[in-house]
């Protein structure tokens, strides 16, 4: 898809540009349909193929490396889309292949990997079926339950995420040049945090990860909140641990689940997972609903109040540090 869209930007004549932003539109489409498969899949195999006490190192390593080349990603596109040389649309198509070629690189990666033997369930169900197997899932695996409530309430942080620099620029008086600044504390404070979440991850188990992400994530709206009396440097340190928060949630509760789910069905468990977390995608919206018809500070007390509540969810999970996972 990737592929297509560089060759169709490429040869799209410049006064037609309306082709390539339907392309686009119906291309992301179908990239994050494919996306949103592959990840049950993915995840199942690397449940499979790492032991419980690896798959912190794993996931962390994945995250601080990815993160790296995002930056470096970052750079490339300015370097591109800010060289008068390379006329619009032409100067997306180039970015556009280069995607295709990295994605390339990690699906003849990927398909290099030895899928070990594992327990499948033979048993065939029509999708009505298995829909209503899945809703009995929760209430069965009070834990699993658990789980979902605990990542639903700790990804309440993206109902004012988008908006603290907002809040800065037009409460705190910050420079539109410190954006940088806030940038660069969070991809700071996610590449530190994310080999401390690993080493706990693997080491210790992931319950705790989830424990200190939930209260990590508890700490950003209040700093959010101190940072009225403090001045918008008090935001740096929301972004740090915006970074932190936003690691230790990709390491611990995909860890956790990988343990506590049945081999058998663990691909029902990671898509029950997905589809929940899907719902926190809408938060955001209704963030800026409530800044709008109120404040910034009521905002940041809502979110409080629910990642209070996901602190507290989270001390509730059971310890799991299951080894033959």
């Amino acid at each position: 898809l990737w592929l297509l869209l560089g060759l169709l930007a490429y040869f799209c004549p410049p006064d037609n540009a309306t082709i390539v932003l339907v392309g686009l539109l119906l291309l992301l489409f179908g990239f994050s349909l494919a996306g949103g498969v592959a990840n049950i899949p993915f995840t199942d195999i690397w449940g499979k193929a790492l032991p419980a006490t690896l798959r912190g190192r794993f996931f962390g390593h994945r995250q601080l490396w990815g993160g790296l080349m995002a930056v470096a990603a970052g750079y490339v596109v300015k370097r591109v889309l800010g060289n008068p040389g390379i006329p619009f649309p032409k100067n997306y198509a180039y970015l556009f292949l280069l995607s295709f070629a990295f994605i390339a690189v990690s699906y003849i990666a990927l398909s290099s990997v030895r899928e070990p033997e594992g327990e499948t369930n033979g048993q065939r169900r029509h999708l009505g079926a298995f829909l209503k197997h899945a809703v009995r899932v929760f209430w069965q695996d009070k834990n699993f339950g658990l789980l979902i409530l605990t990542q639903l309430a700790v990804g309440f942080g993206s109902f004012a995420m988008p908006f603290y620099v907002l809040y800065g620029k037009e409460e705190l008086h910050m420079a539109t040049g410190d954006v940088g600044l806030l940038v660069a504390a969070q991809m700071a404070g996610a590449a530190l945090s994310n080999l401390l979440w690993a080493h706990l991850s693997d080491r210790v188990g992931n319950r705790i990860v989830i424990v200190l992400t939930a209260a990590v994530a508890l700490a950003t709206p209040v700093l959010a909140l101190l940072s009225s009396t403090i001045g918008w440097e008090g935001l740096i340190a929301v972004f740090v641990l915006i970074g932190f928060s936003t690691s230790g949630g990709g390491i611990g509760f995909m860890n956790y689940l990988l343990e506590i789910a049945p081999e058998q069905v663990r691909p029902t468990y990671i898509a029950l997972r997905g589809t929940a977390m899907g719902l926190a995608m809408l938060l955001p919206i209704f963030g800026g609903l409530m800044i709008d018809a109120y404040s910034y500070q009521a905002a940041f007390l809502v979110n409080t109040g629910v990642l209070a509540a996901g602190l507290v969810l989270s001390l509730r999970l059971k310890p799991v540090r299951n080894l033959a996972a």
